[in-house]
C-alpha cells in the first residue's frame, strides 16, 4: 500500500510556495513514484492546491459539492496503491471542524469536540496517513494570520478582537494531539527552519524524505501588504466593494515614500511588546511539550522558538498619522482624483 502524506498547513507558513512546487514538478516527481493529484482525476480543471476538495468537503466551496469532495478523496485513496507516496495539500484541514458552526463562535469545549470530529472524519475517507504540519511563532503566526484575514475577507475588527476569537489557531499542542489521535504519525517541521533555506519547500519535501534534488522551485506567493495598508484596508472593509479594495490599496502604498513604506514595515499590530511577550509566553509550556512529544530530534537545549525579538519597532493596530497625510497628500494632488477608477 503506497504512503500517503497530508500537509495540513498551518496558513501562513511557505504553504502555497510549496504546493507551487508540486504542482509544477508533478512529472518529475510522478517519475520518483511521488504523486501529487490533480482534480482530473475526478473531471475538473487542474489546481496548484487542493484548498477546494477540503473546503468543499466541509460544504464551503462555492463551485465543488461535498460529493465531488468524497469522490476525490475516494479515488485519491484507491490510486494511491500505485505510487510510493502520494501528497495532499490543504492548509483548511488546520481550521475546520464538523459544525454548520464557524469555528470561533463555539465554545472551548463544543469546539474541540467538533474538531475531534472532523479529523476522525478525514481518517474515515482517507484511510491510513502521515500528517505534516509547519508550525510558527505563535506571536508572529498572528499577526500574518491577522493581515491575510483582513486582506482577503470582509474582516473589520481589531487585532485585539482578533486574538480572542481566533485563539484555536494557535494552539498547536492540541492541534497536533488531536491529529495524532486519528493518525499514526505527524510530522512537525518549524517555519523558521524552511526560510532559513533558499527553497523552503525543497526543505520541507527532503524533510518527509521525498528526493526535492533539480526540482523547479515555486516562487514565493501571497506576499503580505505592509501593516499600514492592512489597517486601511481593515476600514474599507465595512464598503460594499471591500473585495476590490485589496488590490487598490496595495497599488496606492506603492506611490508612497520610501520612508513611509520602510516605517510601516517595522509594525507590530500588538499594542506594546510586554502584550507581544506576554502572549507568546502563555505557549511556553505547551511548545516545550510539542517539541518533545513530536520533534525530538532538536537538541534538548534548544527552545522550540527563538525568543521575541526586542528590537526597536512600531506598536498597535492604528494607522499612523504620517501614513494618513501621505495618502491624502496623494489623493489631492491626483489630477484624477475624481476618478473613481483612480485608485487602480
Amino acid at each position: 500500500m503506497g504512503r500517503i502524506i497530508l500537509h495540513i498547513g498551518t496558513h501562513k507558513t511557505a504553504t502555497t510556495t510549496i504546493q507551487h512546487t508540486l504542482f509544477e514538478n508533478r512529472e518529475t516527481l510522478l517519475q520518483r513514484g511521488v504523486w501529487y493529484p490533480s482534480y482530473e482525476i475526478i473531471g475538473h480543471s487542474p489546481h496548484y492546491a487542493h484548498l477546494g476538495m477540503v473546503n468543499a468537503l466541509s460544504g464551503r466551496h462555492s463551485s465543488f459539492s461535498r460529493a465531488d469532495a468524497e469522490h476525490f478523496f475516494r479515488v485519491v485513496k484507491e490510486r494511491s496503491q500505485n505510487f510510493e507516496t502520494t501528497v495532499i495539500s490543504a492548509e483548511p484541514f488546520y481550521r475546520h471542524v464538523e459544525s454548520e458552526t464557524s469555528p470561533r463562535q463555539l465554545s472551548h469545549s463544543n469546539y474541540w469536540k467538533c474538531r475531534n470530529l472532523y479529523i476522525e472524519r478525514i481518517a474515515d475517507l482517507i484511510g491510513a496517513a502521515e500528517i505534516a504540519v509547519v508550525f510558527r511563532r505563535q506571536a508572529d503566526y498572528a499577526e500574518s494570520l491577522y493581515q491575510e484575514q483582513v486582506k482577503v475577507t470582509h474582516y473589520i475588527h481589531t487585532f485585539e478582537i482578533f486574538l480572542r476569537r481566533f485563539w484555536f489557531h494557535f494552539d498547536y499542542l492540541k492541534q497536533a494531539k488531536a491529529w495524532s489521535r486519528h493518525f499514526s504519525t505527524l510530522r512537525a517541521f518549524r517555519f523558521d527552519d524552511l526560510v532559513a533555506e533558499a527553497d523552503p519547500a525543497g526543505t520541507f519535501l527532503s524533510g518527509l524524505g521525498i528526493d526535492a534534488s533539480e526540482l523547479i522551485p515555486g516562487k514565493h506567493h501571497n506576499v503580505s501588504m505592509t501593516p499600514d495598508a492592512i489597517i486601511m484596508k481593515r476600514i474599507l472593509n465595512a464598503s460594499s466593494k471591500a473585495p476590490k479594495t485589496a488590490r487598490s490599496v496595495e497599488q496606492l502604498f506603492k506611490h508612497l515614500s520610501p520612508q513611509i513604506q520602510a516605517m510601516g514595515r517595522k509594525r507590530s499590530y500588538f499594542s506594546e511588546y510586554a502584550d507581544l511577550a506576554a502572549f507568546q509566553s502563555r505557549f511556553d509550556d505547551d511548545n516545550t511539550e510539542l517539541k518533545a512529544s513530536f520533534m525530538p530530534e532538536l537538541p534538548d537545549d534548544m527552545p522550540l522558538f527563538a525568543p521575541v525579538n526586542t528590537q526597536e519597532r512600531m506598536y498597535g493596530d492604528q494607522i499612523h498619522p504620517d501614513v494618513i497625510r501621505e495618502v491624502f497628500d496623494l489623493a489631492l494632488a491626483s489630477p484624477q482624483s475624481g476618478n473613481k477608477d483612480s485608485a487602480d
